[in-house]
């Protein structure tokens, strides 16, 4: 196949779409705008298109497999508009606090594009120290974001053998839409310290 003959109509679409069958492969605007910058396709690139661009089912492509799956992908396939949001701390956590010593964050979700706040998206945070390992967090550690796109965490505190500098890290995804990953963002370092 000459894939400098490839239709670039493909490479033309707004919006990033998402296999609902797999909930586990989705493109993110970085690599749209790579692909689409580009004259020709790689192998790769181009069977990623054809896998997920609109195409008629015939029984080639519903027998084409996922992640190198060798399942059929049916009529299950189709694409949904994946919105893209962003978080932000608009109460950071203190910079220092005694173990068991309750403390709040609040976040902020909003479309990075058009900065509309999001509501109805789903936040975790969990707690790393300077390496990266995940240490123990206590309280309420997911919280949905309300119309205003804010979802406040208020019953946080540090586990008695949690003790030393760690960062706040904050993700999730939309609700009903469970493929889709809201980008991480990280706090300022938090120092615990024991109880007196």
């Amino acid at each position: 196949m000459d894939l400098t003959t490839v239709p670039t109509s493909m490479l033309h679409e707004e919006h990033i779409g998402v296999l609902t069958f797999s909930e586990a492969y989705f493109l993110d605007p970085s690599v749209c705008g790579a692909v689409a910058s580009r004259r020709g396709f790689s192998a790769i690139t181009h069977q990623l298109a054809q896998l997920l661009l609109p195409q008629s089912l015939s029984a080639a492509s519903t027998t084409r497999g996922i992640g190198g799956s060798t399942g059929g992908i049916g009529s299950e396939f189709s694409a949904h508009d994946v919105p893209n949001v962003s978080l932000v701390f608009t109460v950071q956590p203190p910079g220092t606090v005694s173990v068991g010593q309750n403390f709040t964050v609040q976040l902020r979700a909003t479309d990075p594009i058009t900065g509309a706040t999001v509501g109805g998206t789903q936040i975790s945070i969990l707690a790393v120290n300077n390496n990266g390992v995940p240490k123990t967090l206590l309280g309420t550690l997911t919280q949905t974001t309300n119309n205003a796109g804010l979802a406040t965490f208020g019953d946080l505190s540090f586990d008695p053998a949690s003790t030393g500098g760690f960062r706040l890290v904050v993700g999730g995804g939309v609700l009903d839409r469970p493929a889709i990953s809201v980008g991480q963002t990280t706090s300022t370092k938090v120092n615990s310290k024991p109880a007196k």
